[in-house]
């Protein structure tokens, strides 16, 4: 998508009406919960691969907030 589109785009959803800009922020918000849910099951998929477990990340954040 072009720059000009981008901006075509941002001026269409600046002339919605309060309710259909409720429903696009609120369509917005899904599509960023599921493109973090996909983004978040790809890093447990690979943290599990590399033998990641909630063990090993809660150890490696106590070193770096309390040393040792």
């Amino acid at each position: 998508m072009s720059e000009a589109a981008v901006h075509e785009l941002v001026d269409q959803v600046k002339r919605l009406s309060e309710g259909e800009r409720q429903l696009f922020d609120e369509l917005v918000a899904q599509l960023e919960e599921e493109a973090w849910a996909r983004e978040a099951e790809t890093a447990r998929r690979s943290a599990q691969d590399r033998g990641i477990d909630q063990g090993t990340i809660d150890r490696a954040v106590a070193r770096v907030r309390y040393g040792s």
